[in-house]
């Protein structure tokens, strides 16, 4: 899941995958193709899996 803070324009990607609460927050000024790059270069994973957008934190994308 992603949110953005209207007020301060940074995002924060929580992870998807099931117990692991691990969240991380990106300040790209409001600009979300810059958040996805950022993210990436992170080492998390977004990927599409039918209609709904997955996002896997480096610790998980690790395990698998």
């Amino acid at each position: 899941m992603i949110e953005k803070d209207r007020k301060s324009k940074k995002f924060t990607m929580h992870c998807d995958q099931m117990g692991c609460d691990k969240m991380e927050q990106f300040d790209t000024r409001g600009d979300f193709r810059w958040m996805v790059k950022a993210a990436k270069e992170a080492g998390w994973k977004i990927c599409k899996d039918m209609d709904f957008w997955n996002h896997t934190c480096p610790d998980c994308a690790e395990k698998e």
